[in-house]
C-alpha cells in the first residue's frame, strides 16, 4: 500500500469518524438521501460543509432504498426520521 493511498485511507477514516460522531451527536446541519439511478446515498452537512457517508475502504456506502438508509440511521444511532429528504438524479 502506497504512502498516498494510506494517506487518503486516513483522510476518509477521519471524516467518516466526524460524521458518524455528528450522527451519534446530532450535532449535523441536515440529512439527505440521494437518489442516482438505483443506488441511495446519505449526505450529511456538518457546520456547512457536505459529507457523503463512506464505507471502511473509503468508497461511498450504497443502499438499495431510502427506507435502508432510514433503518439505519434508526439502529446505529437511533435517530427516527421518516422526513428526510430524497433527492432523485437519473
Amino acid at each position: 500500500c502506497s504512502a498516498k493511498l494510506r494517506a487518503f485511507l486516513n483522510r476518509m477514516k477521519k471524516i467518516d469518524t466526524a460524521v458518524e460522531d455528528a450522527l451519534r451527536a446530532r450535532s449535523f446541519d441536515s440529512l439527505a438521501i440521494k437518489r442516482i439511478d438505483r443506488e441511495c446515498y446519505l449526505v450529511v452537512t456538518i457546520a456547512g460543509a457536505t459529507h457523503v457517508l463512506t464505507d471502511h475502504t473509503g468508497h461511498h456506502m450504497t443502499f438499495r432504498h431510502a427506507r435502508q438508509i432510514r433503518q439505519w440511521l434508526q439502529d446505529r444511532f437511533e435517530i427516527i426520521t421518516d422526513s428526510i429528504p430524497i433527492e432523485t438524479f437519473r
